[in-house]
């Protein structure tokens, strides 16, 4: 899934509309969202939300930054573990 807003109709609580929906659906079924930024203020709009940055760096052969995050559902077992990947590499829970 994608999730966008165009810069002029940023900050203006779209992209909470949007991802909301999918941030309840998780919390339902008790399972993590993942998602994979290469923009700073997306990462500060995702940790709004309730993600926590797992990998930071250039993914492949990319030079610019690339965040790569994790939200655990609202009301997941506490002490539950996070799988890691190595840099680069993407884990499929």
């Amino acid at each position: 899934m994608l999730l966008a807003v165009s810069p002029a109709y940023q900050r203006q609580g779209i992209g909470h509309q949007l991802i909301q929906p999918v941030l309840e659906e998780s919390d339902r079924q008790g399972k993590p969202c993942y998602v994979e930024t290469s923009t700073a203020g997306a990462v500060q709009f995702y940790q709004r939300h309730g993600f926590e940055i797992l990998q930071t760096g250039p993914f492949g052969h990319q030079t610019s930054p690339f965040w790569t995050m994790q939200r655990q559902p609202v009301g997941a077992i506490a002490g539950a573990t996070t799988a890691r990947s190595a840099p680069g590499q993407l884990t499929d829970l």
